[in-house]
């Protein structure tokens, strides 16, 4: 089948392009001179680079509440989720709403 090269089909018209806003962007800050250390960093007011956080872990026990998990019950008390199996003579992950679980 040939086509008629005698039809006129639509063209769309050129897209408009227009200048809005223009940014004047500096040049990157000039490298340090070779065999010249770069400034150290300093530590935000307040902090300390060799103070870790602690993790305590509080004994005790935990009741079972709506949506909880062993991984979320774990994380909260800074434990482990084998931890907390041991300590309840778990076999599997599941837990129920109200159920008291020891936390050492």
């Amino acid at each position: 089948m040939a086509l008629d090269t005698d039809i006129d089909w639509p063209v769309a018209p050129p897209p408009q392009v227009q200048v809005a806003n223009t940014a004047v962007v500096p040049p990157p800050p000039a490298p340090p001179p070779a065999g010249t250390l770069a400034p150290a960093l300093e530590p935000l007011p307040g902090a300390s680079i060799h103070k870790r956080p602690t993790r305590h872990v509080v004994a005790g026990t935990y009741v079972v509440k709506s949506g909880d998990t062993l991984g979320r019950i774990a994380k909260a008390h800074h434990t482990t989720v084998r931890a907390l199996k041991a300590a309840n003579h778990l076999k599997n992950d599941r837990i129920v709403v109200g159920e008291k679980l020891r936390i050492r």
